[in-house]
C-alpha cells in the first residue's frame, strides 16, 4: 500500500510533502518545482522556513506563535 501511495503523490499534479514534528521535510512530492522551483531532492532534509526570505519568516513565526498560544488547530 505503501508503494502505491507514494505512486499516486508523485503523478499529481500538486504538491505533496510530509515533516517530521521540527517542521524538517521528510518527503516531497515532484510538483514542488511548478510552485517553488525546487527539484524535490532540494527540499528533503530542510524546513520550511528556509525557503522563505526574512521579512515572510517574521509573518509565518508570528502566525505560528499565535496559533500555538492559541491552542487551536
Amino acid at each position: 500500500m505503501q508503494l502505491q501511495y507514494k505512486e499516486l503523490l508523485q503523478n499529481i499534479s500538486d504538491w505533496s510533502w510530509e515533516s517530521d514534528t521540527q517542521g524538517t521535510f521528510t518527503y516531497c512530492s515532484d510538483g514542488i518545482y511548478d510552485f517553488l522551483g525546487y527539484r524535490a531532492d532540494e527540499i528533503i532534509g530542510r524546513t520550511f522556513f528556509e525557503l522563505l526570505d526574512s521579512a515572510d519568516k517574521k509573518k509565518v513565526s508570528k502566525k505560528i506563535d499565535e496559533i500555538s498560544l492559541s491552542k487551536k488547530p
